[in-house]
């Protein structure tokens, strides 16, 4: 291990310069994964999708106020810029339900008597670009997304499997976000019907009822469980937008000043330095990536080029070290481990910073850790080939 002290003391300079190589090499690397793979999703299921990309917003606060997510929706129902569709999965109980179990969600058992079944919560732009066809019945009116308080009847859409069992305007007892409301039902959904959601780019609706999320003209009490609960799900929406997943940001950033709620992150548009990389990408991609492709070929260039020169202009302390007893391949080897400390310098330096500003993206992180291994790997077999012990010791 002193000798390998030696050899850094006497390769201070070229050690500086192969560092910075390597954080430069790396660095472009860590960079294209983050643009290759943090990509806008385009939404699918109908022609009423085509040309808008999908985002997914996340509340990451559980505790926030009904105030905030009223402003919130607000805000967000009034932007032109994006579209917000929701259609989220719900835990529903039916009272004195004869169906069966064929109408059980999975993992779902009983409460108090009531029979679980499979809600799914929609707002109006999830209703009109799914384009649903009806057996009977209508679908929920634009007054049927306002307002609603658990006194009034909540009007909901069975799918077809509950044909045989109610009537267009029958009255149903259940449970919906830990509220038991009376429920009208206003429409039967024909059979084969699908909507998508965020998990799933086509849900069967057969076994499902459909009822409407709410918008509210004053903010709701603070114990309304239902009209948090339906906000929540308003505020974990996607977006429906043909901004792009920088726009998308600088919409939501407008957004959240308006209504001072800053408590979301947005799935699918990137963090600081991918929006960065894009923005330039965006003014001039050929040009960029043109960039990218020199700068990862000079890197590599550069890690090969420094390699002969240390041994060159090192071969005194290479022959001291012989002369002092040191076996010519233990030379070669603290050489490769000299080489290999400073290209792991390089690989780390860019991994923690580009880690925590691409908000702890660990895909991307994945794909850097195995990738640059494999190059380093590639870097380690061709130093191996180009070095050799006599060159080490200048025969």
């Amino acid at each position: 291990m002193k000798a390998l002290f030696i050899l850094f003391q006497q390769n201070r300079l070229y050690n500086i310069i192969l560092a910075l190589v390597a954080v430069l090499f790396f660095s472009t690397f860590y960079l294209v994964i983050l643009h290759s793979t943090y990509s806008t999703n385009e939404a699918k299921g109908g022609t009423s999708f085509n040309g808008m990309n999908r985002y997914s917003l996340s509340v990451l606060k559980n505790d926030a106020t009904i105030e905030q997510l009223h402003n919130f929706d607000e805000q967000l129902k009034s932007s032109n810029k994006a579209t917000p569709y929701v259609a989220k999965n719900v835990d529903m109980y039916i009272s004195q339900f004869s169906g069966g179990e064929d109408f059980t969600p999975l993992k779902k058992k009983e409460k108090a008597g009531a029979s679980p079944v499979l809600g799914i919560q929609v707002n109006e732009y999830a209703q009109k670009l799914n384009s649903f066809e009806l057996d009977s019945g209508r679908f929920f009116t634009a007054k049927e997304f306002q307002d609603y308080s658990p006194d009034q009847p909540l009007p909901v859409v069975l799918g077809s499997s509950f044909f045989n069992l109610y009537d267009v305007g029958q009255s149903l007892t259940i449970e919906v976000f830990d509220t038991k409301v009376k429920a009208k039902i206003i429409g039967f959904l024909a059979s084969s019907q699908t909507i998508v959601t965020a998990e799933l780019a086509q849900q069967g609706l057969s076994h499902a009822v459909l009822f409407p999320t709410q918008h509210y003209a004053q903010t709701p009490a603070e114990t309304d469980t239902f009209a948090h609960a339906s906000l929540m799900n308003s505020a974990n929406s996607m977006l429906l937008s043909t901004a792009s997943k920088i726009g998308i940001r600088d919409v939501m950033t407008e957004i959240s000043t308006k209504a001072n709620f800053w408590s979301v992150a947005i799935v699918g548009a990137g963090g600081n330095v991918v929006n960065i990389f894009n923005s330039i990408v965006k003014a001039n991609s050929t040009f960029i990536w043109g960039l990218f492709l020199a700068i990862s070929i000079g890197s590599a260039i550069a890690l090969f080029v420094l390699q002969p020169l240390r041994n060159k202009r090192q071969q005194t302390i290479f022959t001291i070290l012989v002369l002092s007893g040191m076996r010519k391949r233990e030379l070669f080897k603290y050489v490769r481990i000299e080489w290999l400390i400073m290209i792991t310098l390089g690989w780390l330096i860019p991994l923690i910073p580009f880690f925590i500003v691409s908000q702890m993206a660990i895909l991307q992180l994945v794909f850097y850790v195995f990738g640059s291994l494999v190059l380093v790997l590639l870097l380690m077999i061709i130093l191996k080939n180009r070095t050799t012990i006599q060159e080490v010791v200048g025969r």
